[in-house]
Parts: C-alpha cells; structure tokens; sequence
C-alpha cells in the first residue's frame, strides 16, 4: 500500500493490485531405462524480493514409472514442495512457512 502525503491529514489512501506471471525456474531430467521403465527428475526454483517482500518457493521431485499396458502405466516417487515468504516492512509483518513432502503414487495414461 502506497500512502499519499500524510493520510491522516487529508485522509486519503492509493492501493493497488498487480497480478502477473513471474518466472520460475525449473529442470527436468527424464531417462527410459527400456520402453517400460522410466526415470524423471525435476527441480522448480522461484525467489522474488520486491520492495518489502521477500520470498522463495522450491519443489522437487524424483519419479519412476512402469507402463504395463500400451496406454497405461503405474508410477511412484517422493516429492518435496517449500514455501517461505515474509513481508518485513510497514506495522504488520508476516511470514509464512509451508513445507510438504512425501511418497507420491500415480497411473499413467499413455499415447
């Protein structure tokens, strides 16, 4: 929130919302052992410090897959995702922290 003058003595106040995409960046690993078994990788990376603002976001990620089936297949891994984003600045600061991680199990639709 931007503050024209002194609000208090004119009583006015300018807010503003921006939304828009923002960048992230990221890596993908993925290697067919055979036509049945597959391994992927990934990695997600975003870190953003504008004005007051400071945050990051971090996701991970390591798959395989099995295709039994011509279209189908079965495919298992452990994922790890993590948020931390805090506002420093003004009379109210806040943070937050999110993390989760664990198995992650999926079907395939294959074609």
């Amino acid at each position: 929130m931007e503050r024209l003058s002194d609000p208090a003595a004119i009583g006015l106040e300018l807010a503003c919302r921006v939304l828009a995409p923002v960048p992230a960046f990221g890596m993908y690993i993925n290697h067919a052992f055979s036509k049945k078994w597959i391994l992927r990788m990934s990695a997600g990376f975003l870190y953003l410090d504008v004005m007051d603002f400071e945050g990051r976001y971090l996701s991970t990620s390591v798959t395989v897959d099995y295709i039994f089936t011509k279209h189908f297949g079965l495919g298992g891994g452990f994922t790890r995702q993590n948020l931390d984003f805090s506002s420093a600045g003004g009379d109210n600061p806040w943070k937050i922290e999110y993390q989760v991680d664990g198995p992650t199990l999926y079907i395939s639709l294959v074609f």
